[in-house]
């Protein structure tokens, strides 16, 4: 019994009848900062200039990304970069 409780959130996100439940994965800024390879001060640089998701306030001195937001900053970048590509090859 012990051991199902402490494996059981590692295993998936399932409510008590077993449905998958959808919530957002909440990651801090050292996540973020691997994901992206930004800087602490790059990352709130494009927050002020509204280019990078805002962080979401958790408690007074805690702060987090939506993970899935950040995974979209990243794949646009992938597509700008492709549409960059694509017109450089048209001139």
């Amino acid at each position: 019994m012990f051991q199902e409780t402490l494996w059981r959130p590692l295993l998936a996100n399932y409510n008590s009848i077993g449905t998958v439940m959808k919530y957002p994965n909440i990651i801090k800024l050292y996540k973020v900062q691997k994901l992206t390879t930004f800087s602490r001060s790059t990352i709130y640089r494009l927050i002020a200039e509204g280019k990078f998701p805002k962080q979401i306030k958790l408690a007074e001195r805690s702060s987090g990304w939506v993970e899935q937001e950040v995974i979209d900053y990243l794949e646009n970048c992938i597509e700008d970069r492709n549409v960059d590509n694509t017109n450089e090859g048209k001139k």
